[in-house]
């Protein structure tokens, strides 16, 4: 099973190592586990700077007719999902 924070950490290491970084045949599992690390902890720092959704985020998941306490419940779901994306074990 792949975490969120190993996806995004081969993401981004297939776009700075692969000359095209949707390369199928990249293999982030190739790397040495000092190098995977290194991504891993960009991943991790990139997954953090979400933490909190901007404004026009939570916007997207609301309708102008719904109240402010679903515009707080659409911040919490979004900030715990983070939380659990940083959680996982890579």
């Amino acid at each position: 099973m792949s975490t969120m924070l190993h996806k995004v950490a081969a993401a981004i290491a297939a776009a700075d190592l692969s000359d095209a970084p949707d390369d199928p045949t990249f293999d982030f599992y190739a790397l040495t586990e000092e190098v995977a690390d290194i991504y891993y902890d960009i991943a991790r720092a990139a997954i953090e700077a979400m933490m909190e959704p901007r404004d026009e985020m939570i916007q997207a998941g609301v309708s102008e007719d719904q109240t402010d306490e679903v515009y707080r419940d659409v911040r919490s779901v979004y900030t715990a999902m983070i939380r659990a994306a940083l959680k996982e074990q890579a």
